[in-house]
């Protein structure tokens, strides 16, 4: 055991980096197309992302879920599918597949949705929010640590409240992650 370990090591913190200079800005506001940019498996939390983009298109038809990412068990894509014709989804939910390009890709989103259960991170929440893209982010694990709290929801009211809101500051957004 050494005596006054703590004091004797300095430790420096190193936040996760973004290169906006790779992402287009744009000064956006509210609208209907949500993102996703993960892989569709469980702990990402598929089953409440379409549990929120029901409760929207209840709301307005024109609210639609575009899916960056692929699923990696065939499980969770055998449900998903499943469930979102069960839910009339069709005209409402994409599954883009795995996307090189990003920037371009997130060019027409209002929105970026992260319905994790964990996450170091979530570089996808920065990646959009440095475009300018409102986030809406579940409440995982240390995600107070990270984000702002008027941007995380722990329910699916919160969330569909979220999006639906007149709330909206794209320049709020990427400030938050060119200051962080």
């Amino acid at each position: 055991e050494i005596d006054n370990l703590e004091e004797s090591i300095k430790i420096n913190i190193i936040e996760n980096g973004v290169d906006v200079e790779k992402y287009a800005y744009n000064k956006r506001e509210k609208g209907y197309n949500l993102a996703f940019i993960a892989d569709i498996i469980m702990r990402k939390n598929p089953m409440m992302l379409l549990q929120i983009i029901k409760r929207l298109t209840l709301i307005d038809t024109r609210y639609k879920l575009y899916l960056a990412g692929q699923f990696n068990d065939r499980l969770t894509e055998e449900y998903f599918r499943y469930i979102c014709k069960e839910m009339n989804l069709e005209n409402n939910v994409f599954l883009d597949g795995w996307q090189n390009d990003i920037n371009n890709w997130l060019e027409d989103k209002n929105y970026i949705l992260s319905t994790s259960i964990h996450e170091s991170f979530g570089y996808n929440i920065a990646e959009a929010m440095v475009k300018g893209i409102k986030p809406v982010v579940h409440n995982f694990l240390y995600a107070k640590e990270i984000w702002p709290e008027e941007y995380i929801f722990n329910t699916l009211d919160e969330a569909i409240e979220m999006i639906t809101s007149d709330t909206y500051n794209s320049e709020e957004y990427r400030n938050f992650i060119t200051t962080n």
